[in-house]
This record gives structure tokens, C-alpha cells and sequence, in this order.
């Protein structure tokens, strides 16, 4: 892109024009001084918000608060825990609501809570996630096995002769 001369001239002050790359550098100052000044005005001229609420999660300050905007509760500390389940433990339910119902010994090792937001994804790292989905952790269950709505199956299309990855994320 050819910037007009008149307005790159300026920064460039004692700087020589070469025809073949012109004010290469003076281009990427132009376009420094450009940016923060419209940032500035925009912000002189912005009113702020009555409710701050309105924006909560959307600066640095409240990155928390928008992790729990996004989850509808408390963030669970524990996020990041990982476990690996044979698929021969998994149950296909025929609820529809978008949760995995964990056994007491798993609910130990992911550390989750009822509504925590989780991943479910096949182990073999070669799919890249293809059959994986988002679930809701859903109650603890008396059985020995992993309990999952056939919404997620369906979604993930799990093969339930292969081992599950399941992350708790928030």
C-alpha cells in the first residue's frame, strides 16, 4: 500500500525518500501515531457505562468475573485436572441434558462440583479433537460407570471401544 506523501513526510524528518521502498519504517510509525490517537479520542469522547456490570469480563481487571459470567457460577480452583476413563466404563443415558455423571472414585481425582463445565475428548491425540464436546458435570453416580446424556454421544460420536480424556475446565 502506497501511503500519501504528504502525511508520512512529516515523521520522517531528516530521513532520505527512496523510490524502491519508501519511508518503510515511517510507515509503521504513521500508523503507531494513528492508532493511539484515534484510541484516544474515541475514549475522550466515549461516555463511560452507568453499570459496570454490563461489561464485567471484559478488562484485564475482570477476567475472572467473566469466566464466571460465561459458567453462570463460581469457578471451580481445580480447573485443568485431567483423568482418563476405559470406554468400556462408559453408559449412554437417554436424558438429553447435557451432562456425564461421574462415580464417586472419579469425582475424587477431578475434584469437580455438580455444574462444573468439562471436556470430553477420545484419547488418541491424532484426531485433534474431532470427537470431542463440552458437557456439564452432572451428579455422582451409585454405579461403577460413567454415566453420559445421549446428546453428548451423539454430538462427540464417541467409539466407546476406546479410552475417553475428560478435563475439568471451569
Amino acid at each position: 500500500m502506497i501511503y500519501p506523501f504528504e502525511l508520512i513526510s512529516p515523521f520522517a524528518h531528516g530521513i532520505e525518500f527512496v523510490e524502491a521502498k519508501p519511508y518503510s519504517y515511517i510507515r509503521a510509525l504513521y500508523n503507531l501515531v494513528a492508532c493511539v490517537s484515534i484510541g484516544v479520542i474515541v475514549t475522550l469522547f466515549t461516555k463511560p457505562p452507568k453499570n459496570y456490570d454490563d461489561i464485567k469480563g471484559l478488562t484485564l481487571w475482570t477476567i475472572r468475573d467473566g469466566a464466571e459470567y460465561f459458567k453462570g457460577s463460581k469457578v471451580n480452583p481445580n480447573a485443568g485436572i485431567t483423568i482418563t476413563v476405559p470406554g468400556s466404563e462408559i453408559i449412554v443415558s437417554e436424558d438429553e441434558n447435557n451432562k456425564v455423571c461421574l462415580p464417586q472414585r472419579y469425582m475424587d481425582q477431578i475434584k469437580g462440583n455438580l455444574g462444573d463445565l468439562i471436556y470430553i475428548s477420545d484419547k488418541r491425540w491424532y484426531l485433534g479433537g474431532l470427537k470431542s464436546t463440552h458437557a456439564n458435570l452432572g451428579s455422582v453416580t451409585k454405579f461403577d460407570g460413567v454415566i453420559i446424556s445421549k446428546d453428548v454421544y451423539k454430538h462427540a460420536q464417541f467409539n466407546l471401544s476406546k479410552d475417553l480424556i475428560i478435563e475439568l475446565e471451569v
